[in-house]
């Protein structure tokens, strides 16, 4: 990469909205996936959302006569909404005036639903990909970054550094790459999304 090119980018108005917030980007995001996994929930719940969450059509239609349900369904609508561009009714759930997400993630509001209900409920059940990956960036976005796919990662890590891929240390990789550039922000934890 060319420092020429790296300015060039940096001046786009989304880049230069995210060097100069004194909060983190996505607050809204990691403060609703926080109080999902704070969230208590019984074990009868537990067990009939561990139960439904593989079945997408079968939890919407509990939602409808299950208060707890609606509850559970419309708090994961809501972090879905800052993790994916084309999550469900992300103009309801999405706080954030300018309607900002992680990613175009690519992934289905099935998949959304079941593994966010995965890595509350029982989390060593949850495989790395996409969701696992967002899940990760908004609770510990100075260590984790918003390309959520495995895929794109690996083809950065090759493409760009020339190493092979380690799934492990990715975010300290692509930070490397930008190392020399000297990027700063004025929120440490904005820094992985700006190289995103």
């Amino acid at each position: 990469m060319q420092k020429e090119q790296i300015a060039d980018i940096l001046k786009n108005p989304k880049k230069q909205q995210i060097i100069a917030e004194s909060d983190f980007h996505f607050q809204k995001g990691q403060d609703a996936l926080k109080k999902w996994l704070d969230m208590k929930i019984s074990d009868g719940l537990k067990t009939q959302l561990l139960e439904l969450s593989k079945d997408y059509d079968q939890i919407q239609e509990e939602a409808k006569t299950n208060q707890e349900i609606k509850t559970v369904l419309e708090h994961l609508f809501e972090i879905i909404s800052y993790c994916d561009s084309k999550a469900k009714d992300k103009l309801i759930y999405n706080q954030y005036e300018d309607k900002r997400c992680l990613a175009m993630a690519f992934v289905r509001m099935n998949n959304w639903v079941e593994h966010l209900i995965l890595f509350k409920l029982n989390p060593t059940q949850l495989k790395v990909g996409s969701t696992k990956n967002a899940f990760n960036y908004l609770l510990d976005p100075g260590n984790n970054a918003t390309i959520l796919s495995e895929n794109h990662r690996e083809l950065i890590i090759k493409n760009l550094s020339k190493k092979e891929f380690d799934s492990v240390n990715f975010v300290n990789d692509l930070k490397s790459l930008f190392r020399e550039f000297n990027i700063s922000v004025k929120n440490p934890l904005n820094y992985t999304d700006l190289l995103s």
